[in-house]
């Protein structure tokens, strides 16, 4: 069973799900003009991190930001998190220190404070972080707001990440682009402000940690549109081809498939995407009223995205179990 037919199997179940399968759960407040989200990621040492190439510091930078990720989608200004930690019985007071000082720097940098957690053993280390952040302006949000006639903008790379850990799987001492954007993935933080400013009447977004493709359909399906994207748009190192192929992977597909990133796709009217900057935001294709699939084109050839296709080629975390 994959992700997708948890998640409905779940939905199935409970009897106030509309939350499940967003990025952040969306929670209005009782005389709050603006809303709360929360959102939930969970880390597993062999599945999303090694500590072979990454340092407790860093691992505790990318676990914030993997949440912050998801709010920025929301628009959201980070107020707190709370973070549970689980470990192995021999795990050292360094690894301890370092990782918390890894999250404090992240506390710093997005303007919130860690409330409160838990700590317990396990064979490996997992990290699950909860973050709430608060709205910043009267913008209707959703997966579902995407309509006919919307550009389509990203906001950071795509696959370049998928490089990266392939480069580190082979020298985990190597620095470049590909293994910085893995071991310490940016997000649009810094950027949403760009967005907030415009207060748009309606935002669709989604970030990209399970790769462009899933991003696309979700959004596409969520909206029953279709959002037809130009990959070759997509900034990358001038070298990604090369350096895709010099790990034996197809470098169309690690554009469109690749995973964790955490760049920002999203949608939005044309009168103010000519507001945003094309330095910052990349307008990488359209919305048109068409069957809810999405489709991609790279290199003159067209994929249209399907259940079936984003199931075989996007990264989850249940494949083994299949």
């Amino acid at each position: 069973m994959n992700e997708l037919d948890m998640l409905k199997l779940i939905s199935k179940k409970l009897d106030k799900s509309n939350s499940l399968g967003n990025d952040c759960a969306k929670i209005n407040l009782n005389n709050e003009t603006k809303s709360l989200f929360v959102t939930h990621d969970t880390l597993v040492e062999d599945v999303h991190f090694s500590l072979k190439f990454t340092t407790p510091q860093e691992l505790g930078q990318k676990a914030m930001a993997v949440n912050i990720s998801d709010l920025c989608a929301a628009l959201a200004k980070p107020l707190f998190v709370t973070i549970s930690l689980s470990m192995p019985a021999n795990i050292s007071n360094h690894f301890i220190e370092q990782f918390y000082d890894g999250i404090n720097y992240a506390c710093k940098k997005f303007g919130c404070f860690v409330a409160g957690g838990d700590l317990t053993r396990s064979e490996k280390i997992v990290i699950s972080i909860c973050a709430a952040g608060q709205q910043t302006c009267q913008t209707n949000i959703g997966r579902n707001l995407a309509q006919k006639n919307d550009i389509v903008f990203l906001c950071g790379y795509s696959g370049v990440s998928a490089i990266g850990l392939e480069e580190l799987l082979q020298n985990p001492n190597i620095k470049n682009i590909y293994t910085e954007n893995h071991i310490a993935p940016k997000t649009a933080f810094e950027y949403i402000e760009e967005i907030t400013k415009l207060n748009p009447k309606r935002f669709a977004a989604m970030d990209t940690s399970d790769g462009l493709a899933d991003a696309v359909f979700k959004i596409s399906q969520a909206s029953n549109v279709c959002l037809n994207v130009d990959a070759d748009k997509i900034l990358r190192p001038k070298d990604f081809n090369q350096k895709a192929l010099q790990h034996n992977l197809n470098p169309e597909d690690t554009i469109i498939f690749g995973a964790e990133d955490f760049s920002l796709l999203f949608t939005i009217p044309p009168n103010l995407a000519k507001k945003l900057s094309n330095k910052i935001f990349t307008p990488i294709g359209y919305v048109s009223e068409s069957t809810n699939c999405g489709i991609i084109t790279i290199n003159n050839k067209t994929v249209k995205l399907n259940e079936k296709l984003i199931k075989e080629k996007t990264f989850s975390h249940f494949k083994g179990d299949n």
